[in-house]
């Protein structure tokens, strides 16, 4: 008789129940067959997420999330799926050394490590080239680090290095015959049209960014003033297969066991700010770079602490990036309370350097708002009552409902304009945005197949009628028409096989009455927005789709 070989997944998977793994990390409790527990991947208080030992699988009605151990601890632990078996082989006692690993071409192999080596060389070389001139007092470069307070111990922390002029890496690399393509690749030299290719970094302090594991994966360069050539003050390396600025807090392999010693992250714009913040002992300071942040960095942050202490540039942009910011973070039960830095001072990192003790001093992000606008809000004039009035309406709106009420009501005390008109405004522009919402996904999806909108609202017809098959092929032929055909499954049955655990798991639920007929509806659509957005590669498209789904949809 022949026997199937099992593989490293499917042996963790024998010795490990989807129970045990999950109530590792958060409670559950018994509920029958299945098990049942508070879904911690969207904001809940009733336990919507069932857990099937007998499957060996979970699925959440609430959010359509589910797949099995591994997928639970990937998104648990913000992980890949491969970082995902190391913590849970580990758990179950399987050597890894035995893990049959995905085909990959030697040349794919070769040019990720070089490209990690390449980096580290490049953090490395600028750090020694700054360390060798910091032995000359009067040097420029030596002036301007100590003009900025920085300790050579706090250089040494956080690699600080000096690019060169003068193409040095590049001369360099020659030297040691590193790999000019795969030095361009991960954004150490650049090419310019009809010219040769250059040191992407030049006359620059650097500061290396690391990924949440600790390797170098992209930089930051600063000018140093006085510069002679007219030029941005700062310069980051590209996105590159090493560098996604979007999945990054910079700083945050430094910052995360000091944030979850202090149960709180102090949130700036730039990487100086953390730099000077860690000589200040403010060692749970982590950078957004710059004023953009995307749901992948917040649903990180959220999962190590729930309070935010939000420390943007006073200028205008920093003030506007501060409210989207807290919009975000409401939406993961984030508590943020805003730094309060005098107006006198343009960022934290100005306003630490004022004295030798700061003390930060913080308050809640939305009555500091309303402080702010305390006397437009009760201003005899009604055009710029009602300017601020709407300014405060747009940040209550990502509140939960009870927070919501509470400051209508706060509102209402200080503008004179009862609660009913606020909260009938709040939704009024709350339909209006819905509507925005709605064309501008109209329009991306549009621009790809104007027939994918009528196979939606077939889809939702479908579920609201309860034919269920009806609406899986609806659902197949939507993905089909969004996406390229690689990424789904030849055919129908073929993506009901893939899916068949979970959409059991579903049916079962609503079939034994452990949920209602409306919530197997809301579930079966919430499972197909967790299956589409997954395909989604490009951002803005996936937080479209998502915030006309939530606020849009039926």
């Amino acid at each position: 008789m022949l026997h199937r070989k099992v593989n490293i997944w499917e042996n963790v998977k024998n010795k490990l129940t989807v129970d045990e793994v999950i109530s590792s990390y958060i409670p559950i409790q018994n509920n029958g067959a299945n098990f049942r527990c508070v879904c911690p991947f969207h904001r809940e208080k009733s336990p919507s997420l069932i857990i099937s030992p007998q499957k060996g699988i979970w699925h959440c009605f609430g959010c359509g999330q589910g797949g099995d151990i591994f997928k639970f601890v990937e998104e648990y632990e913000h992980i890949t799926k491969a970082e995902a078996l190391q913590i849970l082989a580990k758990k179950a006692g399987v050597e890894l050394e035995k893990m049959e690993r995905k085909p990959v071409s030697k040349e794919q192999v070769s040019q990720q490590e070089l490209g990690f080596k390449y980096l580290d060389f490049g953090a490395n070389t600028f750090h020694k080239v700054l360390i060798k001139l910091l032995e000359d007092r009067n040097n420029r470069v030596t002036q301007y680090c100590l003009s900025r307070g920085l300790t050579l111990e706090t250089i040494k922390l956080f690699q600080i290095g000096y690019a060169p002029t003068g193409n040095f890496l590049l001369k360099l690399g020659e030297k040691h015959n590193l790999d000019q393509n795969i030095l361009y690749e991960v954004g150490l030299l650049k090419k310019e049209e009809g010219k040769e290719i250059k040191d992407k970094f030049t006359d620059r302090l650097i500061l290396p960014i690391w990924d949440k594991t600790g390797k170098v994966v992209g930089f930051t360069g600063r000018s140093i003033p006085p510069d002679k050539v007219e030029r941005p003050k700062y310069l980051n390396s590209p996105q590159t297969e090493w560098f996604n600025k979007s999945q990054i807090w910079y700083g945050w392999h430094l910052a995360r066991t000091h944030i979850l010693q202090e149960k709180k992250a102090i949130v700036v714009e730039g990487n100086m700010d953390v730099v000077a913040s860690f000589q200040k002992n403010l060692e749970y300071t982590i950078a957004s770079q710059g004023t953009s942040f995307t749901e992948t960095q917040i649903k990180n942050l959220s999962s190590i602490t729930k309070n935010v202490w939000l420390a943007f540039d006073n200028d205008e942009a920093g003030k506007l990036s501060g409210d989207k910011f807290f919009k975000m973070a409401c939406l993961y039960n984030l508590k943020v309370d805003k730094v309060i830095i005098p107006e006198t001072f343009k960022d934290l990192d100005e306003y630490l350097k004022s004295a030798e003790n700061v003390v930060l001093e913080t308050e809640n992000y939305l009555d500091y708002a309303i402080k702010q606008k305390q006397a437009q809000l009760s201003s005899q004039d009604s055009d710029i009552q009602k300017q601020a009035v709407l300014y405060i309406l747009d940040l209550i709106s990502s509140l939960d409902e009870i927070s919501r009420e509470q400051y209508l009501l706060k509102l209402n005390k200080i503008t004179n304009l009862s609660v009913n008109i606020l909260s009938n405004q709040l939704h009024s522009a709350q339909k209006a945005e819905n509507i925005v919402e709605f064309q501008e996904v109209n329009h991306i999806i549009e621009n790809k197949d104007k027939s994918s909108l009528l196979v939606w609202q077939s889809l939702v017809a479908s579920l609201i009628n309860e034919n269920y098959g009806k609406g899986l092929a609806s659902l197949y032929l939507l993905l089909k028409h969004l996406f390229p055909h690689d990424l789904i499954q030849p055919s129908l049955e073929e993506y009901i096989l893939q899916n068949k655990d979970e959409l059991e798991l579903i049916k079962e639920n609503v079939m034994s009455q452990q949920v209602s007929k409306n919530t197997f509806t809301e579930s079966l659509t919430a499972f197909i927005d967790s299956k589409t957005v997954q395909l989604f590669q490009n951002q803005d498209l996936k937080e479209h789709y998502l915030n006309w789904k939530q606020k849009g949809v039926g």
